[in-house]
């Protein structure tokens, strides 16, 4: 019509997008006809298309791809994606599920990705109950785009909406299954869903994280049979691996905040509260700054060792007449008993990006810390070092899972009160301060671990990876973020971190006086905390 109407622009955009879609069905011979019948249209393309194909055909020589009940569609070594599902589809396709944190809208959007690049008429998604052991359906799709999200409907009683034999086959198995024709498959024809509906085509594939498959997808097409190629298997299970990832981080956000509104009850009010007004512009801010308060405490109550704090976040902003701040600076100290004896632990860290993205950080480190400590309250028969080696070990893991999107330095230290033996640990943080009879000094010459969520080590538990330093009376332990040190004297950037050590000399050691020092220096560009332990 486009072409008789000599609209021909609108007619190549309408060709090309009908002979890639022939292309990624795998149907050649529509495909050449339409080569053929408008060379001038899209033969170009077609070369290039060609090309990247063979290419592909070319490193995949090593891998097979059979429609059958097989353990899995795809085998053999290596890995490779075809050229009908290109690197902007897949960055698109991670971008639109890394980005979503709300578990509902999450799985809408997984449902909606893989029916729509499969070619499926229907698609059911189960996710696994931790506390059961047990998968649920919690969304189902068709290419109507209707959804029903967050069902929660426990496997065995799915009989009428999907095939539990081949469910359960896929969970065992942990690999993923393409069936040609369901009902003429000799493992799954006799399944009463198969039975009923007469199956045709059907894909399912594990969601699999760490290993251990927290979800399966099912997808189905029952006009004909063979709809399911091995590029749908690669496209699927492209998203499957993305999604896998996106639901374990949705459900750690979710119960990191439980977690929160179950242990402060003047939170779970602002939170009402806020629920209310979060429409407002500052109103995520106002959220995340009540979030953080009860997350960052000084609740070291020692006779003889003293911590006190300086934090001032970069992101202030104001809501209902209330000015707040909000960052990826935290300072936190608590009284504990290891073997009987009194300890003090101290922190201060720094999590990585700005405002929002600092405090999600916070957010995350404050709850975990907080558990930890509270564990440790309950009962503990371990040394300084290997308490903090196991602390630094549990905080590194839940970075971990975050695939190096969120991370954080500190120094993370322990003073036992009678003797004011202290060890201390620095993963990257600046150095820390020991200011004695008027004299400030570096202590560590360079860090012990790497960033908690890195990646780039695993624990040492070998005790050299720990600081130890005697402490005398009137001694103070000072650090800090590298807000500090960030200052923009002049149009630049202060780069002499010595700077700090005759601000804590000038300041003789009190965190207010050394603040106003730093902040009459030049402009402060970044997250500014300060922690200072004091013994007495």
């Amino acid at each position: 019509m486009y072409l008789r109407l000599n609209q021909n622009t609108k007619a190549k955009e309408y060709l090309r997008e009908a002979h890639d879609s022939y292309m990624k069905m795998e149907a050649k011979a529509k495909a050449e006809y339409l080569e053929k019948s408008y060379p001038n249209f899209i033969q170009k393309e077609v070369n290039k298309l060609k090309l990247d194909i063979t290419q592909t055909k070319t490193i995949s020589q090593t891998q097979t791809y059979t429609h059958t009940h097989s353990t899995d569609s795809i085998s053999g070594t290596g890995s490779t994606l075809t050229s009908s599902f290109d690197v902007s589809t897949i960055l698109k396709t991670s971008q639109v599920l890394s980005g979503e944190i709300e578990l509902k809208n999450l799985l809408k959007k997984i449902m909606k990705i893989s029916i729509e690049n499969a070619g499926a008429q229907r698609g059911v998604l189960l996710l696994l109950n931790d506390e059961t052991d047990s998968f649920h359906v919690q969304a189902e799709g068709d290419s109507n785009e209707e959804y029903n999200i967050m069902q929660s409907i426990p496997l065995e009683k799915c009989t009428t909406i999907l095939p539990v034999s081949l469910i359960n086959y896929v969970r065992k198995s942990k690999e993923s299954i393409v069936l040609d024709d369901a009902s003429s498959s000799n493992l799954f024809k006799n399944d009463p869903y198969i039975v009923v509906n007469n199956s045709k085509s059907i894909l399912c594939a594990p969601l699999k994280a760490k290993r251990k498959v927290n979800g399966i997808i099912f997808l189905e097409n029952n006009l004909t049979t063979s709809v399911f190629t091995k590029g749908n298997l690669e496209i699927i299970k492209v998203i499957t691996g993305q999604a896998a990832v996106s639901v374990e981080n949705a459900f750690l956000y979710n119960n990191l905040e439980e977690k929160v509104k179950a242990r402060t009850q003047d939170l779970q009010e602002a939170l009402q509260e806020v629920t209310e007004l979060k429409k407002r512009q500052d109103g995520d801010y106002y959220l995340t700054s009540l979030l953080l308060e009860p997350l960052s405490k000084n609740l070291a109550n020692s006779e003889k060792v003293k911590i006190d704090f300086f934090l001032k976040q970069k992101k202030q902003f104001s809501f209902k007449n209330n000015t707040k701040e909000i960052g990826g600076d935290v300072n936190i100290s608590h009284s504990i008993k290891l073997n009987g004896k009194d300890y003090t632990i101290f922190l201060n860290a720094d999590a990585m990006g700005k405002s929002s993205q600092g405090a999600g950080g916070v957010l995350v480190f404050g709850t975990a810390f907080d558990v930890i400590i509270e564990r440790t309250k309950k009962g503990a028969h371990i040394s300084p070092i290997k308490w903090l080696g196991s602390a630094y070990q549990e905080l590194h893991q839940v970075f971990l899972s975050f695939s190096g999107l969120m991370l954080m330095s500190m120094v993370l230290g322990i003073v036992e009160d009678e003797t004011g033996l202290t060890y201390f640990m620095n993963t990257e943080h600046p150095q820390t301060v020991l200011y004695r009879n008027g004299k400030a000094n570096f202590i560590e010459k360079k860090f012990t671990h790497y960033k908690l969520g890195s990646g780039l080590e695993e624990f040492n538990t070998d005790k050299k990876l720990i600081h130890k330093v005697q402490l005398e009376r009137g001694d103070m332990l000072l650090m800090g973020s590298d807000g500090k040190d960030d200052v923009r004297i002049n149009g630049v950037i202060n780069e002499d971190e010595t700077l700090f050590l005759k601000h804590v000399e000038d300041g003789k050691g009190d965190l207010n006086e050394i603040a106003s020092l730093i902040i009459n220096t030049g402009e402060i560009t970044d997250d500014f905390s300060m922690l200072r332990v004091e013994y007495k």
